[in-house]
């Protein structure tokens, strides 16, 4: 396992230039945080994205009275995680093995719900909602 050391084991180059003086943000993804970015009202749209990473927010309104159970399909997406109402759904990556995350009905409302993706590689299009798993 020594060999196997995570995080930034030597110096960081870019475009071969050694980078100094840089400034790194942690994200925590604690409730704190992710209230922030609930409550937070400035917003760009998608098409100002050039590229990940960066957290998206969305809303999904729910017509009826009781949500059900559902599966949340993240497909054209890379990699990343999901919070649905606050509530942290999952991590996601476009190789699987997993294809959906699980929704419980109790993390839904009916009405207005928000969904906040944080996304590492690729932004996809859209976000689906299944009423069965995908999961090969």
């Amino acid at each position: 396992m020594n060999k196997e050391r995570k995080g930034i084991t030597g110096e960081i180059l870019l475009d071969g230039k050694l980078v100094e003086n840089w400034t790194v943000y942690p994200l925590t993804f604690n409730r704190n945080f992710i209230q922030k970015i609930y409550t937070n009202d400035k917003y760009f749209p998608i098409s100002s994205l050039t590229k990940p990473p960066c957290l998206l927010r969305t809303n999904l309104k729910i017509e009826g009275p009781v949500p059900k159970d559902t599966f949340l399909q993240m497909e054209g997406w890379g990699k990343g995680i999901v919070f649905v109402n606050e509530h942290h759904l999952g991590r996601y990556w476009s190789i699987g093995p997993q294809k959906t995350l699980f929704v419980p009905a109790p993390y839904l409302k009916a009405g207005y719900n928000s969904i906040i993706v944080f996304e590492e590689e690729k932004i996809g299009k859209y976000v689906s909602f299944l009423d069965h798993p995908l999961l090969t």
